[in-house]
């Protein structure tokens, strides 16, 4: 299997954390920067709070999921899977999770709003998101007909952000959203962004 390295090897300790897209092993050092980690913290905190005791599991970037042995593997930052009869064992998901949520990166950005978007919709992933610290937007797309439909963007505006909308803007502003899988949980999109500058 072709192997490379996304970011620079370590001298000290080599990278452990890797994706394998169309049979290539592609390594990633480990460490996001801080916004990142912020918004993939409070999401896991979100959906923790959420599914205790109930059968949906919701795991963070250090579980790999496998969509096709040897050829494709990713490592979402935070992934729920519902089905009890997935096959979960040694850090890994085998088959796709019903809701992925992929938190944008400078290095990875392209790959989350490209082809791994595809490679979602193509396996049957039921509700993307594409969470952007640099916009505090979140893009929730649904899979229909076989097919992601964009069913909206969320966006956290600060106290004097909002203040500068236009009326017409401030109305059409949605401070909390459901996801497609749970009816009964709302969240916040503040409490997405906390702690995010």
């Amino acid at each position: 299997m072709e192997e490379y390295i996304v970011q620079p090897k370590n001298i000290f300790r080599e990278p452990q954390r890797y994706e394998i897209h169309e049979g290539v092993k592609i390594y990633y050092m480990a460490g996001t920067f801080l916004p990142h980690a912020r918004v993939v913290v409070n999401l896991i905190s979100i959906f923790q709070h959420y599914l205790r005791r109930k059968k949906c599991q919701v795991f963070g970037e250090n579980v790999n999921v496998v969509f096709d042995q040897g050829k494709r593997e990713y490592m979402p930052d935070v992934k729920i899977v519902c089905d009890p009869n997935k096959i979960i064992n040694d850090k890994k998901i085998v088959g796709a999770p019903d809701l992925v949520a992929e938190v944008l990166s400078p290095g990875t950005e392209t790959d989350d709003i490209g082809y791994k978007k595809d490679i979602y919709e193509q396996y049957g992933v039921k509700e993307y998101w594409i969470v952007s610290t640099e916009t505090r937007s979140i893009q929730v797309y649904l899979l229909k007909d076989g097919r992601y439909k964009l069913e909206n963007v969320y966006r956290f505006y600060r106290s004097g952000e909002y203040e500068d909308l236009e009326d017409e803007q401030k109305s059409s502003v949605k401070t909390e959203f459901k996801t497609s899988l749970f009816e009964d949980l709302i969240i916040s999109v503040e409490d997405v962004f906390e702690n995010v500058n």
